[in-house]
């Protein structure tokens, strides 16, 4: 099988995805959704990246079910001292990069009894560190401004420090990976929501599509519906300088 046939043949697990949510709640009665997302990567070269990434998941401010879009543009910035820590070894140009600066926007839409809108600016600056084992650390930062369908806004700001081990057996490459990610929150002027997450990274087509696999839960303080226990999958393409 080509790899573009490996990736067609791949595509309508999303769709089978979006639609199991309703298998899962009725068979266990438990507030776990699967969330489903599709990404295109372009690198028009090697420091710079364009991605578009479409995904359902849950509102945060509500229990509603909701699909967001996003558009980022990445610049990349490499280590003082070239090392073997960064390597150009790597599946993603992402990871051999000691910083990256990214600028998003992005468009959610909710649906439930009433429709809302909103959306977001959002800044990002994430470092990068390779230690003993060759596992990777990367600390995103990130700054939201938040305009909601009502002219309320928000701010806030989340700190994700996520682990990942890459690991290869023959041709089979896969990374598993774990992050928590604190938000504060300038309305409720706290910490009042985290997410936490462990899954794994497959390598389907070396350099040119990935699938990532998690279980993700998310936790708020202050809202007023249950928290909620999500299983996701995300198909990346990746295209342009590898």
């Amino acid at each position: 099988m080509s790899a573009m046939q490996r990736i067609i043949a791949l595509l309508p697990l999303v769709l089978v995805l979006a639609c199991a949510e309703n298998v899962l709640s009725q068979s266990s009665g438990s507030p776990t959704e699967v969330w489903p997302e599709f990404t295109v990567n372009y690198d028009p070269i090697e420091k710079i990246r364009l991605m578009l990434a479409v995904r359902k998941e849950r509102n945060e401010d509500t229990p509603d079910k909701t699909v967001e879009t996003t558009a980022t543009i990445i610049y990349r910035i490499r280590p003082l001292v070239r090392n073997m820590l960064f390597n150009d070894d790597e599946n993603d140009n992402e990871k051999k990069y000691a910083l990256s600066l990214a600028a998003n926007w992005e468009y959610s839409r909710s649906f439930g009894n009433t429709l809302r809108n909103e959306n977001r600016i959002m800044l990002d600056a994430t470092p990068r560190y390779k230690i003993r084992g060759g596992i990777l650390i990367e600390n995103r930062l990130r700054l939201e401004i938040r305009f909601r369908g009502d002219g309320s806004r928000d701010y806030w700001f989340r700190d994700r420090v996520r682990f990942e081990k890459r690991f290869q057996i023959k041709k089979f490459r896969f990374s598993p990976f774990a992050y928590v990610e604190p938000i504060w929150g300038w309305q409720a002027n706290s910490w009042n929501r985290n997410l936490l997450s462990a899954g794994t990274e497959i390598a389907l087509v070396r350099k040119r599509a990935r699938l990532d696999f998690y279980y993700l839960r998310k936790n708020c303080d202050t809202c007023d519906f249950a928290d909620v226990n999500a299983i996701g999958m995300n198909l990346h393409l990746f295209f342009g300088k590898r």
